[in-house]
């Protein structure tokens, strides 16, 4: 029996500090002083040591070096620098400087992500010294760096000198690239990591190391961390203007048009004034007093990743406000928080998504307040006294609900009367990440139908494409349509693992909380399709702390499992064999990828994770500790494992699935402007005649396409049979009239259709599409068949669509106008409007506004081209169909 110790490898762990940009040039910190200590102590966080442990053996000391103090690095030296957090888009740039003293080695990393021990190590350089990956060679004057493979690139570089460094991280391409002294030394794929295998697209850290086993020792100084493009898109510190002269006027009039007041009238009673009562800096900053509504515009932003930071003072007993607006007309706004300060009824808290968060702040002292807007990834995050107090789906409106994912503008307002609102301003910065905007992902075609004789086959292509700036990531999995049996019968077992126990391994430390498992894809369990999950089983060798949590999740994405689909708790695991469990819920094999996964807590330094005699194949040995990400473990120390001992139990009778498959890889990231083609692979051996259906999924993280389904139907027959139509199904209007539009592919041998409601004939046509009239609000379903020389074929997919609203235009008349149209619409109404939301053939909002008028203006320029949904509601409801070209 093996019994080997891990290193944790999958743990998370989660710093955040300020994310604007890190410039150190250890001058703030006494000669002598504990590096991360002093650092910490002078309120500089990003500073720490491998263990999170400033002030001990790990951390550096700082020196006097050429009239100059700098990090020494010396014996066991561990020193973290944090990004402060764990980027994921953007272009950044890390510049520092290194000195090592003849005969000694000099040494950094990259991480993507840092955890201790459980890092992710995107990149590693090697100064005066060659590794392999494994052992260093001491090599005066030449030095290499470990990315996407070891020993990836070397250089030249010199003892008792200073050498400059540079890494740029690009996120939004997925590139590093790696500079000496301003020369460009080696490009790489990002999320390859040191070795190329660490998958992760992300930037987190950087780690400067001394070993005594390999000779190291070196100074290291000038740390700066900073966007590589983008930096301050506006400035303002409030200086250098007259005290009382009014901000927003005074701006405009030096050609910053960034700035207005609510009812667009800057320079009146509405405009804040330049004050020398307070200032966080100079001798100014901008006082806001009750009456006040100033207005700073950000120029609409959709893509990218945007700062807004500035400082604010409240006198005791006072009250202030600002918001963020997704967009900025007037009453018409769109509010995406809003911030109270000391309100006599909101209190000091931040409103999102119509729920109150509370923080504290102090009064007559100045405080930064720092937010951070991914406008990429749909996400925010406020800081205030640099506390972090909430992130937020920034799409949400302040009030509820969905809205616009677009950065528009704040408004600063003293909210409630001259007596108990002032509050000042000073030192504003509207800044840019840097980087490219969003992903813009389409997969054609739309729908499939494939046409095979008996025991034909055939491959067709499905085209994805980003279409953005941005890197696309995507992944496909096909979901199969059936009628299996039910379980308990007959049973079969889904695993990797022989019966045969070789070894077990544990952690080194500590008593982590680990998840093991087992991902089974649709190729796997192919000959089981249409059966159902009911229990799983695992091979116990230590007992853990406490209880074992088994859990099915089911499709996620290619490193990470979907949501939970069944749970089940094993209290009291017998050593030494099988340990089975049943699920309650037993899950469906229909085609998605299935997580067969076991938590639990291990006791320090034991054995608990067995494995069995063969080698651990893709997919049969995922990993993670404390809730981190997961990965795949196939050997540990440098010796291969088996495969977990993880078994799931399926039983029911099958149906037949696996009758399309991926001929080539179907996960992936896509570039700004390119594609990937996936090919699929019919095989209509060993099928009857009929129809076959299923279902090509392509998850994206394009926030406005994040999921495509492309309906599947596989025609068999000889002869000819008659091929059903792909059909789909959408609320829409014909002639004033609310109605649900039918749209299906031509089947060329077809000479008509027809079309059922609940399994009834509702007419026939050889046109492909019609409208079905006179329908209420609800939800209707249909379905469709072709009529051929040789019969009808069977029937199409099942479509539905849900028709929302009643149409009365006898009590008010709503107009709708340009239609088509290609940048705004407006929509215009005898009485007054309360809402009007827009919606995709999906049926997802993609606009909506509060109006409590008889006229909105709505702009279109940043929608895709097609077919929309405009849903008014005032007097009445009415519902109208949109063009977008």
């Amino acid at each position: 029996m093996k019994k080997l110790l891990l290193v944790c490898v999958c743990a998370l762990s989660f710093f955040l500090v300020n994310a604007q940009s890190i410039s150190d040039n250890i001058e703030a910190y006494e000669v002598g002083a504990k590096l991360a200590q002093a650092a910490q102590a002078a309120g500089n966080d990003w500073w720490t040591t491998w263990s999170s442990a400033p002030g001990g053996s790990e951390d550096g000391s700082v020196a006097s070096h050429d009239g100059s103090k700098v990090a020494s690095l010396v014996g066991n030296n561990d020193q973290v620098l944090l990004f402060g957090d764990q980027y994921t888009s953007g272009v950044w740039n890390l510049d520092f400087d290194m000195w090592v003293p003849s005969g000694k080695v000099g040494y950094f990393n990259v991480l993507s992500n840092f955890a201790g021990a459980s890092s992710s190590w995107a990149m590693q350089v090697y100064v005066n010294a060659i590794n392999d990956g494994q052992n260093s060679t001491y090599t005066v004057g030449q030095g290499c760096i470990h990315a996407a493979g070891a020993n990836a690139a070397q250089f030249t570089c010199g003892q008792e000198v200073w050498i400059h460094f540079q890494v740029n991280v690009d996120l939004d391409n997925d590139l590093g690239t790696f500079f000496v002294n301003g020369t460009q030394i080696y490009q790489w794929q990002w999320s390859l990591g040191s070795f190329g295998d660490d998958n992760i697209r992300q930037l987190n850290a950087m780690n400067i190391y001394c070993d005594p086993a390999d000779n190291m020792q070196f100074y290291a100084d000038n740390f700066e961390f900073a966007p590589a493009n983008g930096g301050a898109i506006w400035e303002f510190d409030f200086e250098n203007h007259p005290a009382g002269d009014f901000v927003a006027q005074t701006y405009i009039a030096a050609g910053y048009d960034c700035w207005t007041t609510w009812s667009n009238a800057p320079g009146g009673t509405e405009d804040a004034v330049f004050s020398t009562d307070q200032a966080a800096s100079g001798t100014q900053s901008m006082h806001m007093t009750y009456g006040d509504d100033l207005v700073i515009k950000y120029d609409d932003k959709t893509t990218g990743t945007y700062y807004i930071d500035f400082d604010m003072y409240v006198p005791t007993g006072k009250d202030a406000y600002f918001n963020v607006l997704h967009s900025f007309s007037g009453s018409a706004s769109e509010w995406a928080c809003e911030v109270y300060f000391n309100h006599s009824t909101s209190g000091t808290s931040i409103t999102v998504d119509g729920q109150a968060t509370n923080f504290t702040h102090p009064f007559n002292a100045w405080f930064p307040v720092h937010i951070e807007i991914n406008l990429d990834s749909d996400l925010a995050s406020i800081k205030i006294n640099n506390v972090d107090v909430l992130e937020w789906q920034f799409s949400l409106t302040a009030s509820g609900g969905a809205g616009l994912r677009q950065l528009g503008a704040s408004d600063f307002f003293p909210p409630s009367s001259a007596a108990v609102s002032d509050y000042y301003v000073d030192n504003f910065v509207f800044s840019e990440a840097g980087g490219a905007g969003a992903p813009d992902m389409s997969v054609t075609p739309s729908s499939i139908v494939e046409n095979l004789g008996v025991g034909e086959s055939s491959t067709k292509d499905v085209t994805i494409t980003n279409n953005g700036t941005s890197i696309g990531d995507y992944v496909a999995w096909l979901q199969f349509d059936g009628e299996g049996g039910k379980a308990p019968s007959p049973s079969y077992t889904l695993t990797y693992s022989s019966d045969a126990n070789a070894g077990a391994i544990g952690y080194t430390s500590g008593t982590p909380l680990v998840e093991m498992a087992a991902k089974y894809t649709s190729d796997v369990y192919c000959d089981y399709m249409g059966t159902e999950l009911t229990k799983a089983s695992f091979y116990v060798y230590a007992a853990p702390q406490g209880a074992i949590t088994f859990r099915i999740y089911g499709q996620g994405t290619y490193s990470l499992p979907g949501e939970i689909l069944a749970e089940a708790t094993l209290n009291q695991p017998i050593l030494n064999m099988w340990n089975e469990v049943t699920f309650s819920t037993p899950v469906l094999l229909d085609g998605q990828d299935i997580w067969v996964a076991l938590e639990f807590t291990q006791v320090a330094s034991t054995f608990p994770m067995s494995y069995d005699d063969g080698i651990a194949v893709d997919n049969s040995n995922w990993c993670r500790t404390n809730g981190g990400a997961w990965g795949e473990t196939k050997e540990v120390s440098g010796s291969a494992i088996g495969c977990w001992m993880i078994k799931a139990t399926c039983e029911g009778n099958s149906y037949d699935g696996c009758w399309v498959t991926f001929m080539t890889e179907h996960a992936g990231s896509i570039l700004g402007g390119q594609e990937e083609v996936v090919t699929l692979l019919f095989d209509a051996g060993g099928l009857a005649e009929g129809a076959y259906t299923a279902t090509l999924n392509v998850t994206t993280n394009d926030v406005n396409n994040p999921h495509f389904e492309v309906p599947i139907t596989l025609n068999v027959g000889e002869g000819g049979v008659c091929p059903a139509p792909v059909l789909t199904a959408t609320a829409s209007e014909y002639e004033g009239e609310l109605a649900v539009l039918l749209e299906w592919n031509a089947v060329p041998e077809a000479i008509s259709y027809n079309i059922y409601f609940n399994g009834t004939v509702l007419g026939n046509t050889p046109n492909n599409g019609s409208y079905i009239t006179g329908v209420a609000a609800g939800t209707y379903c249909f379905t469709v068949t072709s009529l051929c020389n040789n019969g009808e074929s069977v029937h199409s997919n099942e479509a539905c669509a849900t028709v929302d609203g009643i149409d009365d235009l006898q009590s008010s008349t709503v107009s709708v106008y340009p239609n088509p149209a290609s940048s705004q619409v407006v929509v215009s109404s005898s009485s007054v409007i309360n809402n009007i939301y827009v919606y995709n053939q999906l049926g997802q909002v993609v606009r909506n506004y509060s109006v409590n008028n008889v006229e909105q203006v709505i702009s279109v320029q940043d929608l895709k081209a097609g077919i929309y949904f405009i849903k008014v509601e005032g007097e009445t409801i009415s519902n109208h169909k949109l063009v977008v070209e």
